[in-house]
């Protein structure tokens, strides 16, 4: 789908000389917004932040670095407060900012990273931040206009079906079936059109290949591309290779939060792709779990 630029402003700016600076600058919706994505920056930065996840964390050398690092790129930003989900915990779930139970903070320093909540996203209160660690999956941010709500989720592939019920192979959790349903029950409203998304990062379909004829994993390939095939139409495959069953990620997001009611022109993407985008004097811009 073409990148509506009204609604887009991106600035390339990682570089040798500076790798703590965000690679890419976004700020849709009318600029109420700011999407800022750190990529290898020519040295290959590590924007991990799983060793942090209480305070007593930072009596680890290596914890107290990553919070540093983190504590550096949300001030250079202006902000202060950091939402950070326990995303390895894969659901669909989002939460409130009171559902955080962890605050962590360095004596005199204005800057806090809260977490302690085991979901995909969260809501972000007005002037605060979230944080996703991610390497090929997508990050989707979403707003209510009428009232003035944001969230912000990690979208990887298994967060966006019901794997128990359509594949078989996991134990079934209480939960909504897609990360699209729980933004969209968290922007619920009588005017979906008032709803805008904008998904950032995460690889493209090329690459993000799942073959039907997989001696391990063929069966469950099959029914988990039929699903999005049948409800997600053919845009959620790329149909040039159907033998390697690439997926299409945004095209996902997009038709379930069609389904929601959400106006097609009111979601955008980066049109990014974190598995080959290439910078002739740094090399790869982004990390790529399925690259590595």
């Amino acid at each position: 789908h073409p990148k509506p630029q009204e609604e887009i402003e991106a600035t390339m700016l990682g570089n040798r000389q500076n790798p703590m600076e965000p690679t890419a600058i976004f700020t849709p919706f009318d600029g109420r917004v700011e999407i800022r994505l750190f990529g290898r920056n020519g040295i290959g930065v590590d924007w991990s932040i799983s060793k942090v996840n209480r305070q007593e964390d930072l009596e680890s050398p290596e914890a107290l670095e990553q919070f540093a690092q983190l504590r550096h790129v949300a001030l250079q930003a202006g902000v202060e407060t950091v939402y950070a989900p326990n995303i390895t915990v894969n659901n669909t779930r989002l939460c409130r900012p009171e559902d955080f139970t962890d605050r962590i903070a360095l004596a005199n320093s204005s800057f806090t990273l809260v977490r302690g909540a085991p979901v995909n996203g969260c809501s972000i209160p007005r002037g605060c931040g979230a944080w996703f660690s991610t390497a090929d999956c997508h990050v989707v941010v979403a707003c209510n206009v009428m009232p003035s709500v944001i969230t912000a989720a990690h979208a990887d592939r298994d967060s966006l079906f019901n794997r128990a019920k359509i594949v078989g192979d996991c134990d079934f959790v209480d939960q909504p079936d897609s990360i699209v349903d729980s933004i969209a029950s968290t922007l619920s409203t009588e005017w979906p059109s008032t709803i805008k998304v904008f998904v950032a990062g995460g690889i493209g379909p090329r690459h993000f290949t799942h073959p039907p004829s997989h001696p391990e994993y063929g069966v469950a390939n099959r029914a988990m591309l039929a699903h999005f095939d049948s409800t997600c139409g053919r845009l959620a495959l790329d149909c040039s290779a159907p033998s390697q069953g690439c997926l299409w990620i945004p095209a996902i997001i997009r038709q379930q939060f069609v389904r929601h009611g959400v106006e097609p022109h009111n979601i955008a993407t980066d049109g990014g792709d974190t598995y080959d985008s290439w910078d002739a004097e740094t090399g790869y811009a982004w990390w790529a779990h399925r690259r590595a």
